[in-house]
């Protein structure tokens, strides 16, 4: 029996249940599965709510690790020239691996994989089809979330900008080389929620003959909706007949 013809039984797995963009997205995805009926659980390294299908760290030992694992992800980086804050090294044992082991699941949606929560090696060891939402960049790169345009993504990294490396087996090689041997079997669908970052993933060392979907964002409809364009301006109060510019952050 194949994933298409059973119940779906999703995993997504985020670093936050609330906190930042990518945990925002994966809460509404989460929201809108279990409004429409489909048993999804969310598994998360910072858990805010009391929802029951939320996973989370329980007990005073359980939380106080995962405070502490963002810094002990960063311990590589003391080696380099440049310690830089945003550049994950994956490197460091998780438990998120084998607590979603133990769940009677069917997929794992990866959302935000950051601050020491998911080993990259511990993606193979996962039997069911993985699907990865990019949120930013640091799955196709040798560690960083934004590769600043160095697009070294592209062919294996190495001479990191960002760690002022100045050499080609550096840090991000190492990084790369370990995606490259743990994924490389990997029944694995990426999902980009914007046509800039399916190209970068199409374009990359990692993901460039995987197969790549370009699914937006979702979001509320009974919170967010379309309007008609003059109907939507009188609400807003905005002129109707002005070109308007909107910036998102």
């Amino acid at each position: 029996m194949t994933v298409e013809t059973e119940i779906l039984r999703p995993l997504l797995v985020s670093v936050s249940e609330q906190e930042g963009g990518a945990a925002r997205a994966s809460q509404r995805l989460y929201s809108g599965l279990r409004a429409s009926g489909i048993g999804a659980r969310l598994l998360v390294q910072s858990k805010s709510s009391a929802d029951p299908n939320v996973i989370g760290p329980t007990g005073k030992v359980a939380k106080g690790m995962a405070s502490l694992r963002p810094t002990l992800d960063q311990l590589p980086l003391l080696l380099t020239r440049k310690p830089h804050a945003q550049f994950m090294t994956g490197w460091f044992p998780d438990r998120i691996a084998h607590i979603a082991s133990q769940l009677d699941v069917n997929v794992i949606n990866l959302h935000e994989i950051r601050k020491g929560n998911l080993r990259i090696e511990s993606l193979n060891r996962w039997p069911q089809p993985i699907v990865w939402t990019l949120h930013d960049l640091w799955p196709l790169t040798g560690g960083c979330h934004y590769d600043e345009e160095c697009g070294r993504y592209r062919s294996r990294c190495g001479n990191c900008p960002i760690l002022a490396s100045g050499s080609e087996r550096d840090l991000s090689r190492q990084i790369m080389r370990r995606k490259m041997s743990a994924w490389q079997d990997a029944n694995l669908t990426v999902v980009a929620p914007s046509h800039w970052i399916a190209n970068c993933a199409r374009q990359s060392t990692l993901f460039a003959s995987a197969r790549i979907e370009m699914i937006p964002n979702g979001l509320d409809t009974t919170v967010y909706r379309p309007l008609a364009q003059r109907q939507a301006r009188d609400w807003l109060g905005l002129p109707q007949e002005r070109h308007l510019l909107l910036f998102l952050a």
